[in-house]
C-alpha cells in the first residue's frame, strides 16, 4: 500500500510538471515567423564575359506553416514563404573600356516559395529545445534591376523552379501549446534565368538567389 501511495504521488508530481520535451504537444500545428533576410549578391552576364555585379539592401522575409509533430521529436510541414529585397548597387566592367558604376538604380527580387520541411528537435533544458532540419520546394522568383535610365535586366520567366533550404533553431515553450522560436534559414535558388540588355540586345543569362534569413515566430499546438 505505501509503494502504491508513492506512486501514485509521483505520477501526481509528473503531471502537473510544466511540458518538458518540445514544450508542445504531439499532433498537428500551425506556425508563422517574420524576420530579416539577406540575398547574396548576383552577377548576371551580359556580353563579351562582362557581369553586372549586383548587389541588394537587407530586406524582409515571413513565412506561415502547417505541421505535424511526432513522438520523440520529430516535426513535418508545409510551409509558404515570401522573400523580398531591394536592388542597391549595380558595377558593370566592360572588357576593353572604363568601369560603369550605374547610378538610379532601380529593381527588386521577390521570392515565393512552397517548401516541404523535416525537423527534429532537442531537449537541451526545461522549456527550451534546439531544432535542425530541411526542406525541398519550388519557388516562384522575379528579378528586375535598371541603372543609369536604362533596363539592365529581366525576368525571363514566372515558371516555378527547383529550392531547398537549411534550417537551425531555439524555441522556447511559453506555454504547454506554444513555443516562441528563432530560426535561421540558407535558402537557395539556383539558377534563376533572367534576361539582360547589353547594347539594347536581349541577351538570356541565369543567377543563384541564395539567401540567409534570421526571423521570430511562433508554433501553436492545435491538440487540446
Amino acid at each position: 500500500m505505501k509503494n502504491a501511495l508513492l506512486a501514485s504521488a509521483a505520477l501526481l508530481v509528473v503531471a502537473s510538471l510544466p511540458a518538458q520535451a518540445d514544450g508542445v504537444r504531439n499532433g498537428w500545428y500551425v506556425g508563422g515567423s517574420i524576420g530579416a533576410n539577406w540575398l547574396q549578391d548576383v552577377s548576371p552576364l551580359t556580353f563579351s564575359s562582362d557581369h553586372l555585379n549586383t548587389d541588394f539592401d537587407t530586406g524582409w522575409a515571413m513565412t506561415a506553416a502547417v505541421g505535424y509533430r511526432c513522438l520523440g521529436g520529430f516535426r513535418g510541414e508545409l510551409e509558404l514563404a515570401y522573400r523580398k529585397n531591394d536592388v542597391n548597387s549595380i558595377y558593370e566592367a566592360p572588357n576593353s573600356s572604363s568601369p560603369i558604376h550605374h547610378t538610379h538604380v532601380g529593381g527588386d527580387a521577390t521570392q515565393f516559395s512552397v517548401m516541404a520541411n523535416a525537423a527534429y528537435d532537442w531537449q537541451v533544458a526545461p522549456r527550451w529545445a534546439v531544432s535542425v532540419g530541411g526542406g525541398l520546394g519550388i519557388v516562384q522568383a522575379d528579378f528586375d534591376s535598371s541603372g543609369s535610365g536604362i533596363r539592365l535586366v529581366r525576368d525571363a520567366e514566372d515558371d516555378w523552379t527547383f529550392a531547398w533550404q537549411l534550417i537551425g533553431g531555439l524555441a522556447y515553450s511559453v506555454t504547454d501549446n506554444t513555443d516562441a522560436f528563432v530560426e535561421y534559414r540558407y535558402f537557395a535558388n539556383d539558377t534563376h534565368d533572367v534576361v539582360t540588355y547589353p547594347n539594347g540586345i536581349p541577351l538570356r543569362s541565369s543567377v543563384d538567389l541564395n539567401s540567409n534569413t534570421v526571423s521570430v515566430g511562433f508554433r501553436y499546438a492545435l491538440a487540446q
